[in-house]
């Protein structure tokens, strides 16, 4: 006979920071905020991807996250991007306890004319019981 003991999982990290950076810094940043490049792009967006982790204990997972800030100047997608990092460094819930990996860097997309900052930001998730 199988027995197990309680089994733990975690939310999308992706979802639980794009949620987090909407709800906390939405009205801040006034543009959407993804997890991938719209197929119709907004003039400005951010995207948060999820690089990785591993599990840290039973209930919490490290988390490795790309946050990028996309827009029409250099200046504006840093803006981006440094708002959504600080959001991230910032959240308690189901994601917590962030630290910042790489600050905000300027990464041009050779296939758009859209400027783009990147930053890399680890993050703790909560993970709960099955139900």
């Amino acid at each position: 006979m199988l027995r197990a003991a309680e089994v733990i999982v975690f939310p999308d990290p992706v979802d639980a920071a794009t949620a987090a950076v909407e709800q906390i810094s939405g009205a801040a940043l006034s543009v959407p905020i993804v997890g991938r490049v719209p197929e119709v792009r907004p003039k400005q967006f951010v995207r948060i991807l999820s690089a990785g982790g591993s599990r840290e204990t039973l209930v919490s997972r490290r988390q490795t996250l790309l946050v990028e800030g996309w827009a029409q100047t250099e200046t504006a997608a840093m803006r981006l991007c440094e708002i959504s990092i600080a959001t991230l460094l910032a959240v308690e819930g189901d994601i917590f306890g962030g630290i910042e990996i790489a600050s905000p860097a300027l990464l041009p997309d050779p296939t758009s004319t859209q400027e783009r900052a990147t930053a890399t930001v680890e993050v703790r998730v909560r993970g709960t019981v099955l139900a």
